[in-house]
Order: C-alpha cells, then structure tokens, then sequence
C-alpha cells in the first residue's frame, strides 16, 4: 500500500474543505451583510421613532426626529409634535389625540390629515397655517389634557381633540414602558437584523439587546396596562376647562372603530363621550356618519392614507371657518 499516495489524498480532501468551509463562511458572512443593508435602507430598521418617559403624561416621541421607516418620512419637532417647526408668522390650530391621530410609523408625513389641512389651508387663505399635531400611541384625553397643561397650545386659534371610543375607560397608569416595550424604544438596535428577529419575529435576542421587551403578558396583567377603568376618563373635562379658561373653541373628532362600523353603531363608551359633548355644548364630528367606509382603514382601527385624508376632509370647513375670523 503506497501510504505517502494515501497521506497526500487526506491531505488534499483537508485542503478542500478548508475551502469550502471559508467559502461558504464567506457567502454566509456576504450573506448577512447584504441582509443588514437591506433591512436598513429598504425598511429603516435601527431608525426608530425613540421615545421618552414623562412625569406628567407618561411619555412621548423624543424632540427633534427625522426618521425614514418602511418608506415613510416620519418628522417630530423641537416640541415632539409630529409636525415642523413653528414658524412665527402662522396662524395655528391644534390637534391632539393619540396614534389615529399620529398615524405611526405607517404613515408618512405627508399623507397626514394634519399634514394635508396645513397645506390646503394655507393655499385657501393665502396665509402659513400650521395644523399642530401632538400626539402619541395610546395616549387617551388625560394625557392630552397633561400635556396642555405643561406646555400650552402654542398660540392656537383652537383645539381639536381626536379620540375613540376605547379612550372614554383609558386612563393613565404611570407603569414605566419607555426602554421595556418593544414599541416605546428609548435607543436603536445596533443591528437591524437584531431588530427584525427580536421586535418582529419574537425570538429572544436579549443577549445582543438589552432592552429587550420587559412586558409580556404576565407583566400586562400584574400592572393592569391598558386595562380599562370604571370611571369616564378625566381628561376630557380637564381639556374643556383649559379651553374655557383660555377662551378658545374646543371640538371633537370621535373614530369609529371597524366593529363600529359594522355595526353601524357607536360602542357605550362611544356613546358616552357623545353625550359629554352634547351636555357641554362642544361641537363634535363622527366620521360614523361621514361616510366611513372599510377602504379608510389599514386595520381594525387606524386609519390608511384614505381614511387620513377623509379625516382631513372632515374638518377642513370648520378650520377654514375658524381662521377665516383671525386673518
């Protein structure tokens, strides 16, 4: 047996998977590189909207954001309205809500209703509106009303106050989701493939992030989040009297959710905030009896751009009313 034949062939089978190994490492590591790129220039993971935690009303988008997420611009301003900046010489009007209004990450700035009534507002009266949008996901009427309180309304002519049904139980709990809840981060993942796995795959990747989603649904259960409360949410008086008492008008949007809409009727909860409306005299609009359709929604309750700007739609003639007095 010719053995230095047989240690040459071991020897040149070692080379090549020696070969195929560091190739088909190499086409791996090619691989996850490419897969990084995509997912961040093609869907925008690791430039997340970040969050902070507040005293007063929980939380809220961090200042001064300019994000590009699923392939929608996503702006917040110096005040963490999900607007631009202020300009001096605009007439405003305010909307406060929570994410119907907001539109997350889904939704692009310029697809907004807020957005869309800025633009057409401003080209009716020949005049720079601002259609302020303060919102923030799950906020209810408690939070607005917090926030009004802490910062003030900006100057604006009115306030329009965009709520649902659910948000008549909804109130604050003050549980700390800022930095533990996948969906109010507090920084980026470092690695957008880190990301997909662990906030939209749920497989756990706390090694490689540390943030990783403290609330499951034992957490959900033991602190009561989004748990709703015997008593008709506070923040809706509390908005009435800031407006009262610093003498601007004060309406109400109410969303129907899909459920709503098929069965073509508000839920108690809904029915509630309408009566606190009547009793209060504030004027209000449902788009329950505007015409909504199941082509405005993206899912059983947020709005798609068509229901954005339907909402836009809805509003615009009080607003052009409203500024047509202050020009």
């Amino acid at each position: 047996m010719n053995w230095q034949y047989l240690k040459q062939k071991l020897q040149s089978k070692k080379v090549l998977i020696c070969k195929i190994f560091l190739i088909s490492l190499g086409v791996l590591l090619l691989g996850l590189i490419g897969l990084e790129l995509f997912l961040r220039w093609h869907y925008g993971l690791c430039d997340a909207v970040l969050m902070r935690s507040d005293p007063d009303y929980e939380y809220i988008a961090q200042p001064d954001q300019n994000r590009k997420r699923f392939g929608n611009l996503i702006k917040y301003n110096s005040h963490s309205m999900r607007s631009d900046d202020l300009r001096d010489d605009s007439l405003r009007i305010l909307c406060i809500g929570d994410s119907i209004l907001n539109g997350g990450a889904l939704t692009d700035h310029s697809n907004l209703a807020t957005t869309l009534l800025s633009e057409k507002l401003s080209a009716s009266l020949k005049k720079d509106i601002q259609v302020l949008n303060v919102s923030a996901g799950s906020w209810g009427p408690d939070n607005c009303a917090a926030y009004l309180k802490k910062h003030g309304h900006f100057g604006a002519n009115a306030i329009f106050l965009i709520t649902s049904s659910h948000d008549a139980r909804d109130t604050m709990t003050f549980v700390p989701v800022v930095g533990k809840l996948k969906y109010y981060p507090n920084k980026q993942y470092k690695l957008a493939i880190v990301e997909l796995l662990d906030r939209y795959l749920n497989v756990d990747m706390s090694l490689f992030h540390k943030t990783k989603d403290e609330i499951d649904e034992d957490f959900r259960r033991q602190h009561h989040i989004e748990q709703a409360s015997d008593k008709f949410n506070p923040g809706y008086a509390a908005i009435l009297d800031y407006a009262k008492k610093h003498k601007i008008p004060l309406y109400i949007y109410l969303h129907a959710n899909q459920n709503e809409l098929k069965a073509n009727k508000l839920e108690s909860s809904g029915e509630e905030i309408v009566s606190f409306a009547k009793e209060n005299k504030i004027p209000f609009y449902c788009d329950l009896n505007n015409g909504l359709d199941s082509s405005w929604f993206r899912d059983p309750i947020h709005y798609g751009p068509e229901g954005q700007k339907k909402m836009a739609d809805i509003l615009y003639p009080e607003m052009e009313k409203i500024l047509k007095e202050k020009k």
